[in-house]
């Protein structure tokens, strides 16, 4: 009997995930033995240079660099075999992924214009987004949405600046 159903992509994706868990499980554990073993540690300067650490070093490297492209490629064949059967909504993962981008935009533009500026527009941008559905009430939603950045940004440099000192940018 085969493992696959009759169009041939019943479990492709999950075994590759599996199998990809398989190994980095393994490199899991072969990191642990690497990085507890202080002899080893104080003996291998650099893992560019010949010694005692290098093969184990560079073999979990590639262990763990195999097992992740392994999941990744399952994880991707499932995903995308879900999609063409359309059952996933991609436009909702798409603000997702926006908005995690935007965390990452916060934490780089906080150097350039510091805590507060940075912290309204991520606030107003999130607000805006997570509003996006209410059409009808379009002014008002952007006035709530300005009103309750400025708020949240103003309470965030009280509590963390003026009240706990915390040194922000």
């Amino acid at each position: 009997m085969a493992v696959n159903d009759e169009k041939g992509g019943g479990c492709e994706g999950w075994i590759d995930v599996g199998a990809g868990g398989f190994f980095l499980a393994w490199a899991a554990l072969g990191w642990i033995g690497l990085l507890s073993n202080d002899q080893l540690l104080q003996t291998q300067r650099s893992w560019f240079v010949v010694g005692p650490g290098l093969l184990p070093f560079w073999g979990l490297v590639i262990l763990s660099m195999g097992g992740l492209v392994m999941m990744l490629k399952g994880g991707w064949s499932v995903l995308r075999r879900a999609a063409e059967q359309g059952s996933i909504d991609w436009k909702q993962h798409g603000y997702a992924v926006a908005m995690l981008a935007s965390l990452v935009a916060l934490v780089g533009s906080m150097q350039v214009t510091g805590f507060f500026i940075s912290a309204l527009v991520f606030c107003l941008v999130w607000t805006l987004t997570l509003s996006r559905g209410v059409v009808r009430e379009a002014y008002r939603v952007t006035l709530t949405a300005v009103g309750s950045s400025l708020l949240i940004a103003g309470l965030l440099y009280l509590v963390f600046v003026e009240l706990v000192n915390v040194p922000l940018p």
